[in-house]
């Protein structure tokens, strides 16, 4: 991870950006005591060695108990607190023209739940000049179509941009996954690929070796027009500088192999615990092999293996 923070930071003073937002998520563990002051430090100096402004707004990792309400406990503060060039952007009440361009207003919502978001996002609408560039920073559970089945409560991004349409950008984190920019009515939606955390794509069923996660950033670049208003140029997603593709680093036709493997070896466990209750158990009757029978020989060694440990 450290290397591609440092790449990041490489990749973003080359592009020659004037700010960096960050949806949420600097950190992944949600629990404060997992963090040793060294941890907390290194993430504060390396935020410190960003040469542009900071706008970030907390994510769910970011909060213990992934609540707004206990922002005073978390690493997020703290770090906050420690970087110079770094602004907390969350809406409190009276959005400010946060940036240092003309007529642009940087504000934003952390992470909350969704009916909770939803009452924020309607009360900020209404606090939003219409005559500025309107940036807005969200941590929340949005996704193109919401009739996709997954198993935590979500809202398209449509439903989204309703709730809020005097924004002209809407920068999202906390889905880890990649969307394209899109233009909602007046509003465009930007989400890339999480630069830290690798997922699956689980919004297309495909083998994990189909799929692979790739460490994006966005850049948002923003122009004036004759009377001086900030208009949107483009949005465009940059992998990091240092991202391979995974058949040139990995043995596809061995890792399939592996993960076959595992799988039988699990069904195995599986049954093991279904017929005796328990593995342990299983392993002290005589007979066990008898499951063994239909299976090749290099799955036969790996359980024979792990019986001889038992």
């Amino acid at each position: 991870v450290w290397e591609e923070l440092n790449t990041l930071r490489t990749d973003l003073i080359s592009q020659g950006i004037d700010a960096l937002c960050i949806s949420g998520d600097i950190f992944h563990y949600k629990t404060p005591s997992r963090y040793n002051p060294e941890d907390l430090n290194r993430i504060s100096e390396w935020l410190n060695s960003l040469p542009f402004p900071i706008y970030s707004i907390p994510g769910n990792h970011d909060l213990p108990q992934s609540s707004i309400d206990n922002l005073s406990k978390s690493p997020y503060l703290t770090v906050l607190n420690s970087v110079q060039n770094m602004r907390d952007v969350s809406d409190n009440e009276t959005p400010q023209l946060r940036s240092f361009l003309q007529n642009i207003c940087i504000t934003g919502i952390p992470y909350m739940p969704l009916d909770r978001m939803r009452e924020n996002l309607e009360k900020l609408n209404s606090r939003l000049n219409p005559e500025n560039m309107n940036i807005i920073l969200l941590h929340c559970d949005a996704i193109p179509n919401a009739d996709i089945k997954l198993p935590y409560k979500v809202i398209s991004q449509s439903d989204m941009v309703n709730m809020i349409p005097n924004a002209d950008v809407i920068l999202q984190g906390h889905i880890h996954l990649s969307f394209a920019p899109v233009n909602i009515g007046n509003t465009l939606v930007s989400k890339p690929w999480s630069i830290g955390r690798v997922v699956k794509d689980y919004f297309n069923n495909t083998d994990v070796l189909e799929h692979q996660h790739i460490p994006t950033y966005g850049i948002c670049d923003i122009g004036y027009d004759e009377e001086t208003k900030a208009k949107i140029k483009y949005v465009q997603y940059y992998p990091l500088s240092s991202y391979k593709q995974a058949a040139e680093i990995f043995d596809f036709n061995l890792m399939k192999k592996e993960i076959s493997n595992s799988v039988a070896v699990q069904s195995f466990v599986d049954k093991l615990n279904n017929e005796y209750g328990n593995i342990h158990n299983a392993m002290q009757l005589q007979g066990a092999e008898r499951f063994m029978g239909n299976l090749s020989e290099d799955i036969r060694k790996t359980i024979q293996e792990y019986l001889d440990k038992v």
